[in-house]
């Protein structure tokens, strides 16, 4: 048959609309800091470090001038294990966990992680080199595609964290005076 005769016909969820669900069915409060020691056990964390961080920083050399409203008050999270391929696939793949047949691992559903999204409209992760940020809004941000809901890099390969320190500063600066960085792999 002649494929010009068929047009798309998909079903299809706005990420902002899935987020919203998501919300509704996780409570706000002290669940979000359970989805995080969850994935923090899924992982084989020996460590989880929490800071509330009520500081500003500076936000001369930011990545793009519009995140410059995301330098304030934060929820930090840290743990002593570094993302896997796997573990950044399941982030962008909502409610399709790359865990569904891991037996040993408590977060399978695949929408947990998103109850941070009750305190916040941008997440950022970093983990080894990579640093990730979700947006489910899609703003333009760094010259992205539309559409686009974030973006990854590695910020050491590409002299990041030199060019684009304020991009860095409230992770780096707590996580930094913690005692417990000693046992937090960077």
């Amino acid at each position: 048959m002649n494929d010009e005769i068929f047009q798309d016909f998909h079903p299809d969820e706005k990420y902002t609309t899935r987020i919203k669900n998501i919300l509704t069915e996780y409570p706000h409060g002290s669940q979000i800091l359970r989805e995080i020691l969850q994935n923090s056990d899924d992982a084989k964390s020996t460590v989880q470090i929490f800071i509330l961080n009520h500081k500003t920083y500076p936000s001369e050399s930011l990545f793009d001038s519009e995140l410059k409203r995301y330098q304030g008050p934060a929820l930090l999270s840290a743990n002593d294990t570094i993302f896997q391929p796997e573990d950044f696939k399941s982030l962008v793949s909502l409610a399709n966990s790359e865990k569904i047949d891991k037996y040993d691992k408590i977060g399978v559903m695949g929408i947990g992680f998103n109850s941070i999204f009750h305190i916040s409209d941008v997440s950022s992760i970093i983990s080894g080199s990579t640093y990730v940020l979700i947006d489910p809004h899609a703003r333009k941000y760094c010259k992205r595609k539309p559409g686009q809901r974030g973006f990854t890099t590695d910020f050491l390969e590409h002299g990041l964290l030199n060019s684009h320190p304020d991009q860095f500063d409230p992770f780096l600066v707590e996580f930094i005076k913690s005692e417990l960085i000693k046992k937090v792999k960077v």
